[in-house]
């Protein structure tokens, strides 16, 4: 139900395969008319636009398949402090980023994110960025949600019985 769908999509070829022969498989999300495709890296996108969004999801960060050995060949400027700064100057107030990646043993990334999304925080200005952070997982991946402002307690409570019902670990 959303009005308005901005889809950063830096592939061109992705994206006439999705608008073309993958489309009926991709549920043709691309002709709707509420969605708009900004063709451009993510980063330059969240440092360029001045929209803000209620949800702002990063979910190309990382294949879930993806070698230890293979993922140091990947780099993204989106998952540093300053991008990810970005990213939450693009929030509504009550807004949230969320940021999916695979799970590994041991932890690395998964880790490394929250600590840079802790920083991000606290160079905002918030004094304790735990309460601004979400973390779920499921037996392949893990889910970093994050917001301007802190969960209240019925927030929690909410969470929880969805994680609950959902069926997903609650790691924070």
């Amino acid at each position: 139900q959303a009005e308005r769908i901005v889809v950063v999509q830096p592939d061109e070829t992705l994206l006439e395969l999705l608008r073309g022969p993958l489309g009926d498989g991709a549920g043709r999300v691309f002709a709707r008319p509420e969605v708009e495709v900004a063709t451009v890296e993510p980063r330059h996108f969240v440092d360029h636009t001045d929209d803000t969004f209620d949800l702002v999801q990063l979910v190309t960060l990382q294949s879930l398949s993806v070698g230890a050995g293979m993922a140091g060949l990947a780099e993204d400027h989106l998952t540093t402090v300053e991008g990810l700064s970005a990213a939450l100057d693009r929030l509504e107030d009550d807004g949230v980023l969320t940021v999916s990646r695979a799970i590994q043993t041991p932890p690395r990334d998964n880790v490394k994110l929250l600590l840079t999304l802790a920083e991000a925080l606290e160079r905002r200005g918030v004094t304790e960025p735990g309460r601004h952070v979400v973390v779920v997982r499921d037996y392949l991946g893990v889910c970093t949600i994050v917001r301007l402002t802190p969960w209240s307690d019925t927030d929690v409570a909410r969470i929880r019985e969805l994680v609950a019902r959902r069926q997903l670990t609650p790691v924070w």
